[in-house]
């Protein structure tokens, strides 16, 4: 099982704190979910065309509720903690 890194690595000298990503729509595929974790971040991203998903974040909240159920199941707490350094959550927009 391939395990992401546990440590801030650099580029060109620099640290590297956060890494952002987004996997493309393609022909015939009308959603896009990519899921990548770095150091003590796990981060989901959601990409879709409006024919397919109205809201993406209607995915992303059943996705974190479906992980508040799992965390629950496994007996932990099924609040998730917000990682101060990391990029906010995302809001929509009036």
């Amino acid at each position: 099982m391939w395990q992401a890194p546990r440590e801030r690595g650099r580029f060109a000298g620099a640290p590297v704190s956060e890494i952002y990503s987004a996997g493309p729509l393609i022909t015939a595929c009308g959603i896009n979910i990519t899921v990548w974790s770095y150091v003590d971040q796990f981060n989901i991203s959601v990409i879709a065309d409006d024919r397919t998903v109205d809201d993406t974040h209607e995915v992303t909240d059943a996705m974190i509720h479906a992980f508040c159920e799992i965390r629950t199941a496994a007996g932990l707490s099924s609040e998730l903690v917000t990682v101060d350094t990391a990029m906010p959550q995302a809001t929509v927009q009036p």
